[in-house]
């Protein structure tokens, strides 16, 4: 997606005339788009991140050739339960693409008999029902944590086998948290996220502060926002101060505070429309526009 899109409800618009940036991937943007420009806000898309392939595609291909000897799978996340599926269905075809294939394209997707599957957060749950699939285990807290503490709840202890396909840089606290309990983990970088290349007219609105929000899907999302930023020789304070920081969760805004920023709206709960929410109740409580 390209430039500022702008579109307004036929309702009340809580959002006219705030201009909201989105950071997501291209692929994913569209899910926090639609929401704010139901409410009538003026959409900036400028996906910071893309999807690639596993630094090491052959210990992935090796975990999914065991897969029928664990009893959970964790996916943490909708990429994980895309890419998951992709490389599932492309251990056959080894010269598949799969951080650049469409999922969607395979007819049936497939678990081995008895298989588990534990996900973080509603939107991981619904992406996952889209390939026939629904979640055996969803915690109430969608963080790593809370997924600890509901596979301890569920009884699983010594000797149960985990597999967790997740992206290359994901935090250590699931796998730890799990060991911690007895499980046997084994862990498998499924995808990594790599930086994009920004669109110039867009990035320089950006860049030079002409937003009333910028949104954070991640914490990866807003480590490469800030290094695209440097990059290209702008102060990423400027930018973080420009406009209302807004965050999916927790996590994400504990990221965020760990490069120094603040963050000003935070999600009840980790999904997209519920951030959609938090943004008009701010600017509808303020009486910005």
């Amino acid at each position: 997606m390209s430039a500022a899109c702008a579109r307004m409800s036929s309702g009340p618009s809580p959002l006219a005339g705030v201009r909201v940036v989105v950071t997501r991937t291209a692929a994913q943007s569209a899910a926090l788009s639609g929401p704010l420009m139901r409410l009538g806000a003026e959409v900036i898309v400028l996906p910071v991140i893309r999807v690639a392939n596993p630094p090491d595609p052959m210990a992935l291909a090796a975990a999914l050739l065991r897969l029928t000897s664990y009893e959970w799978l964790v996916l943490t996340s909708a990429n994980a339960v895309e890419q998951f599926f992709a490389r599932l269905a492309s251990l056959d075809d080894p010269g598949v693409d799969a951080a650049a294939d469409d999922p969607d394209r395979y007819s049936c997707f497939w678990l081995p008999a008895g298989i588990k599957v534990a996900v973080v957060g509603k939107a991981t749950a619904a992406r996952l029902k889209e390939y026939g699939f629904n979640a055996d285990l969803i915690p109430g807290d969608f963080r790593a944590e809370g997924l600890v503490a509901a596979f301890s709840a569920a009884g699983v202890d010594a000797g149960t086998r985990v597999l967790i396909p997740r992206a290359a840089e994901a935090r250590e606290t699931l796998p730890a948290g799990l060991r911690e309990l007895g499980a046997h983990v084994d862990t498998v970088e499924l995808y990594q996220l790599v930086a994009e290349i920004p669109e110039p007219a867009v990035f320089e609105q950006v860049a030079s502060g002409a937003f009333d929000v910028i949104t954070f899907a991640s914490g990866a999302t807003a480590r490469f926002f800030a290094r695209m930023l440097e990059g290209n020789g702008v102060n990423p304070a400027e930018v973080f101060s420009a406009g209302k920081v807004a965050s999916i969760g927790p996590v994400t805004s504990q990221a965020i505070r760990e490069l120094g920023y603040g963050v000003d709206i935070e999600a009840p709960v980790q999904d997209m429309g519920a951030l959609a929410g938090a943004i008009a109740l701010e600017f509808g409580t303020a009486g910005s526009a």
